[in-house]
């Protein structure tokens, strides 16, 4: 269970290392709404759209996402995971016994290609708002470059309107969601500290441009519940 911002070291900023990986599971489903909905539609619209190619999970952390993918498929999926946390990826294998998949440990600002070829489906689940904004954009147009025509990429944020007033409305719910999960108001100011600087979220408007910008045609918006989005994109073609 996540308690780690019951404790000082909370006041440290945000990483993705052993003790996060140990209560990631926990953390995400009591902080993020809707947290199964999102990991169901982003398994349906990801194997609908794969067609047969491999679906990457760059982010994959440990490996949820990749089970379901596993789990619910009825055909074989080439399915890679790419992190840069050996303590995410080392729980993603462990998660994943029984299943074939491949495991890279890579850093998503640097990643030129994808290293097992051409992909049906990339996801990006909670991950480009730890990443520098300019290295969002070059990751999502590397992403939209090596996408098989008919592929998708499905990206889930959390967001910053830009009408002060809702956004502040969006922050005051999310807190009120977190209590009701069991989070103090300790552990929620403290981890709103630790992410200070660590998570920019884009808008949403910011979000759609960046993935026209990549040279996808028309992103929409799959989920919506206060701060957080999802966007599916398909690539034009057969």
């Amino acid at each position: 269970r996540d308690d780690l911002y019951q404790h000082e070291s909370g006041l440290e900023p945000f990483q993705f290392g052993p003790q996060v990986a140990q209560v990631f599971d926990d953390m995400v489903v009591r902080s993020v709404p809707h947290y199964d909905t999102i990991q169901d539609l982003l398994v349906r619209f990801a194997l609908s759209c794969c067609g047969g190619h491999p679906i990457y999970d760059l982010g994959c952390s440990t490996g949820s996402t990749l089970l379901k993918l596993a789990q619910q498929s009825e055909t074989p999926l080439t399915l890679v995971g790419i992190d840069n946390s050996p303590a995410m990826l080392e729980l993603c294998q462990a998660k994943m016994a029984g299943h074939s998949l491949f495991l890279e440990n890579h850093d998503l600002e640097s990643m030129q290609d994808f290293p097992r070829g051409r992909a049906g489906a990339v996801i990006l689940c909670l991950v480009l708002q730890f990443l520098r904004p300019p290295r969002r954009k070059a990751l999502v147009r590397m992403a939209y470059e090596n996408l098989e025509p008919g592929g998708c990429l499905l990206m889930v944020e959390k967001i910053a309107p830009k009408q002060p007033l809702l956004n502040s409305l969006f922050i005051e719910f999310h807190h009120d969601l977190k209590r009701r999960n069991g989070y103090s108001d300790i552990e929620i100011a403290r981890k709103r500290d630790a992410l200070e600087n660590r998570l920019i979220p884009f808008s949403p408007e910011q979000n759609l441009e960046m993935l026209r910008e990549a040279g996808f045609e028309e992103p929409a918006v799959f989920f919506a519940c206060l701060n957080f989005q999802g966007y599916v994109a398909i690539k034009a073609g057969s």
